[in-house]
C-alpha cells in the first residue's frame, strides 16, 4: 500500500554527486518507483538553485518546499552542532500531512521530529555517519587552523547532541554495518529501534558497455571535502610517481569542485592535479557513466573518514576493479581479494595497481563478483521491507 512520506535533506539533493547526496537522491527514486507519495523539504541555500536541478527534482518527488535557515553568526555560539542550530526553523515550518513517515536525512535536521504536523507519523532517522567521528576525521584532515578547531569543536558536540537524537527517533536506519554493529553493541536501549539499511543503488551504469583504456586508473570524490583532498595527496606522494614507468599508465581524477553552484577557486588541489605528470581532471561531470565504462582499475585510497564509502559501492556496481584501502572499504560489505583489494601502504597500493593492470583475466573475475554482489546487496527491496516496518509503528498507533 502506498505511504505518504516525509523525507527532509540538508540540500537539494541533485545532482548526486557526493556521497551523501547520492544515498538521498537514490532512496528518493526508489520510494517514487515503489508506488510511494514523497515531500521533501529541503533548507534553504546561500545561492540561487540551479534551474535544472530543481527542475530534475520536482520532477521525482509529489511535493518539493524549502525551508529558511537561522543566520549562521546567529548559530555558531549554540549548544547544539552549528548545522543542527541553523535547521530549527523545521520545528515551525507550516506542512499539510498527514505523513505516515518521516525521515530525517541526518541529525543535521532532526529538529523536523518536533513539528506539530508530523506528531502522528513514524519518526525514522537516517544514520549517514558517526557524526562526532566524521567531525574529528574532518578535523584530522584540515590544514587551515580556525577550520579545525571548528571540526573539533563540532564533535564534541554532536557527542551530546547526536544521543539525544536518538532518544526521539522511533526507528533509526544506519547506512554502514561497521556504526551498526557499534551501535548495537555500546547503546543497549537503542537495539529495538536501530536497524541496517544499506544505501540503494539504482541501475545506471550498465547504460555504457565498459571498453577500459589500458594503465586507466580513476580516482571519484568531491575535491572540496578535506577527507578526499587528503586521500588524492596521499596517493599522489606516495603512489602516483612510482607507477610512471608503467607506459600506459594514467590518474583520472572526477570531483565536485561547486560548492552551491559556484565554483570554488581557492582549492590547491586542483592546482596540483593540473601540474601532476600523466594527470587529468574531470570536474563537475553530470554522469561518471563513460568514466567507469573507460578506466580499468578504481582506487580509493582514503586514510580516515566515517559511514558507508558511497564511491567504493559505485565502482564495485559499475564492475570496474577496485583497489582501496581498509578505511576506503568500511561499511560496504564487500570481501577483501574476492570482490576488491585492499592496500594500506603505498608500497602495496603500487604492487597491487600493477598486479590488476597486467592481469585483466583476474582483474575482471573479481569486478564481475563484486559487481553481482552490489546488485543484490544494495538493491531496494531491503528499502521496502523496513518502510514496511516503520509504518507498522504508526498504524499500531
Amino acid at each position: 500500500m502506498p505511504k505518504s512520506i516525509l523525507q527532509v535533506a540538508v540540500d537539494l539533493p541533485y545532482p548526486p554527486n557526493d556521497g551523501g547526496r547520492l544515498d538521498v537522491w537514490n532512496r528518493l527514486i526508489a520510494m517514487k518507483k515503489l508506488g510511494h507519495h514523497v515531500h521533501l523539504l529541503i533548507m534553504q541555500p546561500t545561492t540561487a538553485l540551479d534551474a535544472d536541478a530543481f527542475e530534475h527534482v520536482t520532477r521525482n518527488v509529489d511535493r518539493l518546499q524549502i525551508v529558511p535557515r537561522l543566520p549562521l553568526l546567529q548559530s555558531l555560539l549554540s549548544i547544539a552542532p552549528t548545522l543542527a542550530k541553523r535547521n530549527t526553523p523545521l520545528k515551525h515550518f507550516q506542512l499539510s500531512g498527514p505523513f505516515d513517515l518521516v525521515i530525517a536525512e541526518s541529525e543535521h535536521v532532526a529538529s523536523v521530529f518536533d513539528n506539530p504536523a508530523v506528531a502522528g507519523a513514524t519518526h525514522v532517522l537516517r544514520m549517514h555517519n558517526d557524526e562526532a567521528a566524521y567531525m574529528l576525521s574532518l578535523a584530522q584532515s584540515e590544514h587551515r587552523i580556525w577550520k579545525r578547531l571548528f571540526f573539533h569543536f563540532e564533535s564534541i558536540r554532536y557527542r551530546r547532541y547526536a544521543p539525544a537524537v536518538w532518544s526521539t527517533a522511533d526507528r533509526i536506519w544506519a547506512i554502514s554495518t561497521k556504526e551498526y554493529q557499534n551501535l548495537i553493541s555500546t547503546q543497549i536501549d537503542m537495539k529495538s529501534k536501530l536497524r541496517w539499511l544499506p544505501p540503494t543503488l539504482l541501475p545506471t551504469h550498465g547504460e555504457i558497455a565498459r571498453n577500459p583504456a589500458p594503465g586507466s586508473v580513476l580516482f571519484v570524490g568531491n575535491l572540496r571535502g578535506p577527507i578526499n583532498q587528503d586521500a588524492l595527496c596521499w596517493y599522489l606522494d606516495h603512489v602516483h610517481p612510482h607507477l610512471l614507468d608503467q607506459p600506459d599508465y594514467h590518474l583520472i581524477v572526477a570531483g565536485n569542485t561547486t560548492s552551491r553552484g559556484r565554483t570554488d577557486t581557492r582549492l590547491d588541489i586542483v592546482d596540483r592535479i593540473k601540474h601532476t605528470e600523466r594527470c587529468t581532471l574531470f570536474a563537475d561531470l553530470p554522469s561518471l557513466s563513460h568514466l567507469y565504462a573507460q578506466s580499468s582499475v578504481f582506487i580509493n585510497p582514503m586514510q580516515r573518514g566515517a559511514g558507508v564509502k558511497l564511491k567504493t559501492v559505485e565502482a564495485a556496481a559499475a564492475g570496474i576493479p577496485i583497489v582501496s584501502t581498509s578505511v576506503g572499504n568500511d561499511g560496504t560489505g564487500l570481501l577483501p581479494s574476492q570482490h576488491i583489494r585492499i592496500a594500506d601502504s603505498g608500497k602495496e597500493f603500487v604492487s597491487t595497481i600493477e598486479e590488476l593492470l597486467s592481469d585483466s583475466a583476474t582483474a575482471e573475475m573479481m569486478a564481475v563478483a563484486a559487481s553481482d554482489f552490489a546488485t543484490n546487496f544494495y538493491s531496494p527491496n531491503a528499502l521496502q521491507t523496513l518502510i514496511t516496518d516503520a509504518t507498522y509503528l504508526y498504524n499500531a498507533a
